[in-house]
C-alpha cells in the first residue's frame, strides 16, 4: 500500500458550526491505498461525511510524495498519515477575502 493525498477545493456548508467565520479553503486528505483510484474513491467517500461543499473538479489523489509539503503543518499532517493512515489539514480563509481565482 502507498500513501496519497488529495488537495480538494472546499467551501463549509450550512451545517459547518463555523459556517460565518471562513468562506473558501483547500482540505488535504492523505490515505493509503492500493492505487490512485482506490485512494480517490475512499477519499471521496471520507468527504462526503464532512460539512463541506466542494468547489469544481475533484482531481485524483497523487502519491504522497509526489507533492512537498507546503508549510510545517501540512509536514506534520502527512507525517501523521504515515502513523496513523488518515490525516486531514484545512487551510481556511476568512469571510469577506477576495476569492479571485478560487472558483475557477
Amino acid at each position: 500500500m502507498e500513501l496519497f493525498r488529495s488537495t480538494i477545493r472546499v467551501r463549509p456548508s450550512v451545517a459547518h458550526p463555523l459556517y460565518y467565520d471562513w468562506q473558501f479553503g483547500y482540505l488535504s486528505i492523505w490515505l493509503f491505498g492500493e492505487s490512485s483510484d482506490d485512494a480517490s474513491e475512499r477519499a471521496e467517500q471520507i468527504l462526503e461525511q464532512l460539512p463541506y461543499e466542494t468547489v469544481g473538479e475533484w482531481s485524483k489523489c497523487q502519491a504522497a510524495n509526489a507533492v512537498a509539503p507546503e508549510s510545517e503543518k501540512v509536514a506534520a499532517a502527512e507525517k501523521e498519515a504515515a502513523q496513523m493512515g488518515l490525516a486531514l489539514h484545512l487551510d481556511c480563509f476568512a469571510t469577506g477575502l477576495d476569492e479571485g481565482s478560487f472558483a475557477e
